[in-house]
């Protein structure tokens, strides 16, 4: 019981961890792009993309 419970722990800090990068990144990319209208912010959103380890402001 305890070794399965380990493991459903190691479970989740690796899925943790696989999906807080790219949000971590994706949020560092949008940051800079709010504001204005929403058309606004996909143009500048779609610009941004191109250079995606770009990141600053």
């Amino acid at each position: 019981m305890s070794n399965n419970r380990n493991n459903n722990r190691q479970e989740d800090l690796i899925l943790f961890g696989v999906l807080l990068l790219p949000t971590v990144w994706f949020a560092l990319i949008l940051a800079p792009c709010l504001g204005g209208s929403l058309v606004d912010v996909f143009s500048r959103l779609t610009e941004r993309i191109q250079t995606p380890w770009l990141i600053d402001g």
